[in-house]
């Protein structure tokens, strides 16, 4: 990756969901890619993707979650799987809340909601809670997440 940053590619490039490379590497937990995006090459921390989704809910969708969890159910707009050996909806890195707190630490919004699409309102709290990514919905509440927060149809 940092090669292809080395040679000018451009961090604002979107895929067809809107998506950029700090969403994509959010998604992953890849720490080593998430830092130098938003600190060397001022990837917006809070880019948002067609659905008004920040890399802070993509990281929060793929915390992790266990493969027989009952809360962990397909996402209304799947995202992109990379990585043939992961479920894009249920698996993940074990690096998941790290990312988060790392996401968190160089500036993304904790209560940051889905704008766009069926999931208006939504933080990365509720992306964590429905997917049953315990480890991540620790990292919000720890940082700030309002256990509160309800979407647009007023449901936590």
């Amino acid at each position: 990756m940092r090669l292809l940053l080395e040679r000018d590619a451009n961090v604002l490039a979107t895929d067809s969901d809107g998506a950029t490379p700090l969403h994509l590497a959010a998604s992953r937990g890849h720490a080593e890619a998430v830092c130098p995006l938003v600190q060397t090459f001022a990837a917006p921390v809070d880019a948002a993707d067609q659905y008004g989704e920040t890399p802070l809910h993509w990281a929060a969708d793929h915390g992790q979650a266990p493969r027989s969890s009952s809360l962990a159910s397909p996402s209304p707009h799947p995202r992109p799987n990379l990585n043939p050996n992961l479920n894009s909806n249920t698996d993940s890195s074990p690096d998941q809340a790290a990312a988060v707190r790392l996401l968190l630490s160089l500036g993304a919004r904790v209560e940051a909601a889905v704008t766009k699409g069926p999931l208006v309102g939504w933080t990365a709290l509720h992306w964590a809670a429905a997917r049953d990514h315990t480890p991540t919905a620790r990292v919000l509440l720890e940082l700030g997440a309002s256990a509160d927060a309800t979407d647009q149809q007023q449901q936590r």
